[in-house]
């Protein structure tokens, strides 16, 4: 089961690269969020726009939530995001991705630390 949440802060979805505007990257990433989860999560791809996560519960789509991105050394508090897709694979857990709604810097020069921390993996 496919579930997707339609917000202007979102550029893009699951397939549909070619409208995000910032590139998806892989990178060691922990995201703290509380009301997602007790444990730390680890991101599979990050964009200055969001990032995709593995969850054990479907989440709820819309809701805005607290949370702090920890990357390259540095992290990154005051962040607010929500649910904008997630997918049941059916095994218990649940692919999500979380969008950025409100970001404390600036985001393309968050886009830029992140591709530098790539260029150096």
């Amino acid at each position: 089961e496919y579930r997707k949440y339609s917000h202007s802060a979102w550029t893009g979805f699951e397939g549909e690269d070619q409208n995000r505007k910032y590139a998806r990257l892989t990178l060691p990433v922990v995201l703290q969020a509380p009301e997602i989860g007790e444990i730390p999560l680890y991101p599979s791809d990050i964009s200055a726009d969001g990032f995709g996560v593995l969850v054990s519960e479907g989440p709820e789509h819309g809701k805005t939530f607290d949370c702090s991105i920890r990357v390259g050394g540095k992290e990154f508090n005051s962040c607010k995001a929500f649910i904008a897709w997630s997918y049941d694979k059916k095994d218990g857990t649940w692919n999500a991705g979380i969008a950025i709604k409100e970001f404390p810097d600036d985001r393309d020069k968050f886009q830029t630390f992140l591709e530098g921390i790539h260029q150096k993996t």
